[in-house]
This record gives C-alpha cells, structure tokens and sequence, in this order.
C-alpha cells in the first residue's frame, strides 16, 4: 500500500461512515479489531456503528471537510471540520491499517 492509498482509504472510511453508512465503512475498512479512543464512543465495531447511526439519525444534515491527511507508514492523521444544527468541531483523528492476516 502506498501512502496516498492509505490517506485515501482512511478518508472514504471515515466519510462513509460519517454520511450515513458506518456498517458499510467497518466492512470496508476495519480489520478484525476496532479500538476506539474517543470516550464518547463505546470501543468495538459495534459501539463505532451504534455511534454513527446515533450522529446520522440526530444531525441528518451535518457535513465534513477533510483539511488535511497525513500518513506516515500504516498511520494516518485526518485533520476535519465538522457542522451540525447545533455543533461546529475542528477534529483530529488517527488512523492505522489494519496488519493483513499469515496465511
């Protein structure tokens, strides 16, 4: 994988996820284990997904600008801004390839 094709999966990843379809983006783009940092957000595939449906059920309107992407070997760094009815966040989050699996 080459380091556009990592910024590039980590941006449809999250975009997917953040318009609507967060169970597609984990069956995309997650390896078998989902570790999330944000305390907000249950760790696991299942508290990402429930957290996403929760944002696209409460804010069906908002909307994301990625900024920026950085990747450096299997991590990239997404800087965005998000808006909602109620909400304007300017977030960073980390991302890092899944490790294929041994044969």
């Amino acid at each position: 994988m080459t380091l556009e094709t990592n910024k590039q999966d980590a941006i449809d990843f999250y975009r997917t996820a953040f318009e609507g379809n967060p169970k597609k983006a984990v069956e995309l783009y997650v390896g078998d284990d989902y570790i999330q940092h944000n305390p907000a957000v249950e760790d696991g595939k299942a508290g990402f997904i429930d957290y996403f449906e929760r944002m696209q059920r409460d804010y069906p309107d908002k909307s994301i600008d990625f900024v920026r992407a950085i990747s450096e070997g299997d991590l990239v760094a997404l800087h965005t801004h998000q808006v909602g009815a109620d909400y304007v966040l300017k977030v960073s989050d980390l991302f890092r390839r899944p490790r294929r699996q041994r044969a």
